[in-house]
């Protein structure tokens, strides 16, 4: 995405800055089916079933470590949102 300093570059970063956290909630709830489909069938995995679970948790930890990192940057494009749209506001063309 190229920004300009224009209301329409602010708009799209709100956009943006609402569409991360709601991608990240489905990522964890698509993880959370994940697992609980793995824990349906895991003892019939055999052998593997430790290194999936394994896995499974591993993801489960980074995928809900990056909700905050999200929200932090959902918020920076929030902040450039507002500081494109106070230059335009105090530079009308």
């Amino acid at each position: 995405m190229k920004l300009k300093l224009d209301s329409q570059s602010a708009e799209e970063l709100r956009k943006l800055a609402k569409k991360l956290p709601q991608t990240i909630e489905e990522l964890d709830a698509s993880t959370g089916k994940l697992i609980a489909e793995f824990n349906s069938v895991s003892q019939d995995i055999g052998v593997h079933a430790d290194a999936f679970q394994l896995m499974l948790d591993s993801l489960k930890k980074h995928v809900g470590g990056l909700s905050d990192e999200v929200q932090a940057i959902a918020s920076v494009y929030e902040q450039t949102a507002d500081k494109i749209e106070d230059y335009l506001a105090s530079n009308p063309t």
